[in-house]
């Protein structure tokens, strides 16, 4: 991902948080009166929200601070944190707020952390052989360009290939059947794969890893 696109997303999410005047998160809930803090609704489907629903300000803010916590751990750090491990420090006001504040600054870290495609590319093949990236995502082609000018991309497997082929011979069937006289031939032909990098096709279709689909 380029580096303007990180800033990009990274903007976002703090607006969406505390930076927008109006809907941001943290700013309604600074609107939240003590009194209305830890309040449920006087009624609600047990079939939905069971006999002991979270349906609090403090419940929903509990939920939404332990995701960040969980994204940060799942996306830019080890991974390993369950949902159970968890805990608020309490139910406070004051004490969650500030602890959502920290799951938030960990989660905006971590993106703004990231490297841009070509830093990350330049960096694969200056370690080689010896890089530890098994995958190499991303949606420029220059940067992919890079690392396989060095060698070190792996070739596609022959069984996803040939799901490849299957699917090109079921778009090519489907193209026959377009009234063309009505709409025009398609733009462009395309299939999606999993992993793998992007090419084109003897037959025109082009191969898209579905990591080099931008937002």
């Amino acid at each position: 991902m380029k580096r303007v696109a990180i800033d990009l997303w990274l903007n976002r999410l703090d607006a969406a948080y505390r930076n927008d005047p109006f809907h941001a998160l943290r700013k309604n809930i600074e609107s939240v009166r003590p009194a209305e803090w830890d309040v449920s609704p006087a009624e609600w489907s047990i079939d939905e929200f069971g006999a002991q629903p979270e349906l609090s300000i403090c419940d929903l803010v509990w939920h939404v601070a332990g995701a960040k916590y969980m994204y940060a751990d799942r996306v830019f750090g080890a991974a390993t944190l369950e949902w159970s491990d968890i805990r608020p420090p309490s139910r406070e006001m004051p004490a969650l707020l500030a602890w959502m504040d920290e799951g938030h600054r960990a989660l905006a870290d971590g993106l703004a952390a990231l490297s841009n495609d070509t830093e990350l590319a330049n960096q694969i093949v200056q370690e080689g052989d010896a890089s530890p990236a098994d995958v190499f995502l991303t949606e420029n082609s220059p940067a992919i360009d890079v690392v396989d000018d060095a060698g070190l991309l792996a070739p596609l497997d022959e069984a996803t290939l040939d799901q490849v082929d299957e699917a090109c011979a079921g778009l090519h069937k489907f193209v026959k059947r377009i009234d063309t006289s009505r709409c025009g031939p398609p733009a462009a032909l395309g299939v999606i794969i999993g992993s793998g990098y992007g090419f084109r096709r003897e037959d025109g279709v082009h191969v898209i890893p579905i990591g080099a689909l931008g937002p």
